[in-house]
């Protein structure tokens, strides 16, 4: 795993260096290989899991896959400057694809809708941040 995210830290760094300063076929090829590399160690992660994690790696890695799928359309974008509009709401549409995946497999993981990380409820059910608000202008 260490020589996996060596390589996603020095692709990383290559890609922030050069991107303005090498041709869009190269860029391009450095921002997919970094992508790919995010999904195998997805991949690997799984494996070293196993059975235990249930659905949760699925989603994290289908996530992983949307993303570099949204990293290549859009970086075709660059290349084929004639279809830009269409490669740009394809990328999007695979990058909204990619932050659901994400947050499925998080909130499966964490056993809970990611909504209650957000709000703050007291034991009547009432949120705690209207009620501290309100305090706080009595007090004033």
């Amino acid at each position: 795993m260490i020589p996996i995210l060596a390589l996603i830290c020095l692709l990383v760094i290559i890609y922030t260096i050069l991107y303005y300063k090498i041709n869009a076929k190269a860029v391009f090829a450095i921002k997919a290989a970094t992508s790919f590399c995010f999904v195998v160690l997805g991949f690997y992660a799984r494996e070293k899991s196993g059975d235990a994690a249930g659905n949760y790696p699925a989603l994290v890695i289908s996530g992983l896959l949307a993303g570099l799928l949204g990293d290549i359309v859009l970086g075709i974008r660059r290349i084929d400057a004639k279809r830009k509009t269409t490669y740009f709401i394809f990328g999007s549409a695979l990058f909204f694809c990619r932050s659901h995946f994400l947050r499925g497999g998080f909130s499966y993981l964490l056993r809970f809708q990611t909504v209650s990380l957000f709000t703050n409820r007291n034991r009547y059910g009432r949120f705690n941040y209207y009620n501290n608000e309100f305090k706080r202008r009595q007090m004033r």
